[in-house]
């Protein structure tokens, strides 16, 4: 074993003094423009559940729908048994009053924005005034909901087309007001969650358009970035949420990939052939004055079999194609530890 690494040693030394000669094989870096796509593994979500609650106290009767269910607008759901409606309807009313006001105000805060828009105002300002007034909106409609409970005699509708997510009441069950009986996903009210790691989270911004492309083999779904996390997750991941362009058939949960367009960029390239991969890092051989260096780099998109490479190296160095993967462990032997 000891003249077999001795003879492997001479051998690495002779190839290593012989590749020191010159750069043959290697080619100066030039910079080329790539079509930057970003993709990230994404999730259909809800925006926001609506909570569909009791204003009164009563025991509940016929909840006949089940987790899963899609309900149509103003669908009964269950009855409240034993109610009075005095004094009751005189709250229910302020409520509506009260979210009503609430919805005009958040309304107008979103025009004014959105008149000073792009010149004051900025896509994220926008985007949290209009999610408020999607905030106000549902509460508004709750508040409707419940004011027609007490004037139905009880009967507790669903405020607008959607899904049951859960139950939270049984029938025959005492319940007090403000009590739970079911969480419903509206109709509408989904949009793509993903995350986004390494250098292409410096790259997305809202107003971003794409397409998710469904795990299920269905059809692909145009996209806009309508959030971007301020900052990101501790495992390092920046959070984006997408909305369909159009509409869409998407449902909850459903999985597959984001594909985000950034145009185009220029980046340094090289042949893919010349990158060697070794313990999860990306690697090449620069060529300089004769001798060899080896160099970390971090790559991005592909075309046509060069790589951009985003950082670790710069337009004009010289980089080994040929025999690249030999010439970086070119020092394997005198590296090289014989086992216990």
């Amino acid at each position: 074993m000891t003249r077999l690494i001795l003879w492997m040693t001479v051998l690495t030394l002779a190839y290593s003094t012989s590749v020191q000669a010159g750069n043959e094989g290697a080619i100066t870096i030039q910079s080329k423009v790539f079509h930057n796509a970003l993709t990230a593994y994404a999730q259909v979500r809800p925006i926001r559940l609506l909570t569909v609650q009791t204003l009164v106290s009563g025991q509940v009767e016929d909840l006949s729908v089940l987790p899963g269910q899609h309900v149509q607008a103003d669908q009964a759901l269950a009855r409240l048994k034993g109610i009075s409606q005095s004094a009751q309807i005189i709250a229910a009313e302020a409520a509506v009053n009260q979210a009503l006001a609430a919805f005009n105000l958040a309304q107008q805060n979103y025009a004014g924005i959105a008149a000073t828009y792009p010149d004051v105002s900025t896509r994220q300002q926008l985007f949290t005034a209009k999610a408020a007034v999607n905030d106000a909106r549902a509460k508004l409609i709750s508040a409707r909901s419940q004011l027609a409970l007490i004037q139905g005699g009880g009967m507790v509708r669903a405020p607008g087309a959607g899904t049951v997510v859960s139950l939270s009441a049984t029938n025959g069950q005492n319940v007090t007001a403000a009590t739970p009986l079911l969480v419903l996903q509206l109709d509408h009210s989904l949009w793509l969650e993903a995350e986004f790691y390494g250098t292409a989270k410096q790259d997305v911004a809202i107003g971003m358009g794409g397409m998710f492309h469904p795990a299920d083999g269905g059809k692909p779904v145009a996209v806009t970035v309508r959030s971007v996390a301020n900052q990101v997750g501790s495992d390092g991941g920046l959070s984006v949420n997408c909305i369909p362009v159009g509409g869409s058939t998407w449902f909850s949960g459903e999985t597959g990939n984001l594909v985000l367009n950034s145009g185009n960029r220029s980046w340094p390239s090289l042949p893919s052939q010349a990158l060697i991969l070794d313990a999860g890092n990306w690697w090449v051989v620069i060529s300089e004055h004769g001798h060899y260096r080896n160099q970390m780099v971090t790559i991005g998109p592909e075309e046509d079999g060069w790589t951009a490479v985003t950082s670790g190296l710069k337009a004009g160095e010289q980089v080994q194609v040929t025999h690249a993967y030999r010439i970086y462990h070119r020092n394997f032997a005198i590296d090289y530890q014989q086992p216990d």
